[in-house]
C-alpha cells in the first residue's frame, strides 16, 4: 500500500498539465514580435506618453515624453513642469526603444521579465526586468501611460 501511495503521488507531481508552465524565450519572443507588429500598424510617427521607472535609484518625477517623426523632441517632469535638458533626454526611450529593452531581455536570457502590453495598440504599458538572480537592487520597471 505505501508503495502504490508513492507511485501515485510521483505520478500526481510528474504528470501535472505542462500547459501551466513558465513563459519561455520562445513565447517571450512571439509576444514581442506580435506587439511590435500591432504598434507599426498604428503608424504612429508622433505621440506623447507619460514615463516613469521604479527601480533602486533616486527618486524622481514621472516624464512627459514627446515623440515628434520617431524622436524625442521634448520631455518635462510633471507635476514640476520643468523641461528635460538634451543631454537627460537622450536617456529616455520612445516606445520603440521600450521594445528593445524588452529584446535585450529575451537576448540576454534575464532571470525575470514580466511584460503588460497595451491591448489595442501593442506598446509596452509595463516592463519589469531583474537581469540577474544573483544580484540585489538591480531590478527595474519601465511604466508607460497616458499615451496620446
Amino acid at each position: 500500500m505505501k508503495s502504490l501511495s508513492i507511485a501515485l503521488f510521483t505520478l500526481f507531481i510528474f504528470g501535472c498539465d505542462s500547459s501551466i508552465s513558465p513563459s519561455t524565450p520562445d513565447t517571450e519572443q512571439s509576444i514581442l514580435d506580435e506587439n511590435i507588429q500591432n504598434w507599426e500598424n498604428q503608424n504612429l510617427a508622433s505621440y506623447q506618453y507619460t514615463y516613469k521607472t521604479s527601480c533602486f535609484c533616486p527618486p524622481e518625477e514621472d516624464i512627459v515624453i514627446t515623440v515628434t517623426n520617431g524622436s524625442i523632441s521634448e520631455a518635462f517632469y510633471t507635476p514640476g513642469g520643468v523641461y528635460l535638458t538634451t543631454e537627460r533626454i537622450s536617456t529616455l526611450p520612445t516606445v520603440m526603444d521600450l521594445f528593445g529593452k524588452i529584446q535585450a531581455a529575451i537576448d540576454n536570457n534575464a532571470f525575470s521579465l514580466v511584460v503588460t502590453y497595451n491591448d489595442q495598440l501593442g506598446y509596452p504599458i509595463r516592463i519589469a526586468i531583474d537581469q540577474n538572480e544573483m544580484i540585489v537592487d538591480e531590478e527595474i520597471t519601465h511604466i508607460v501611460s497616458n499615451l496620446q
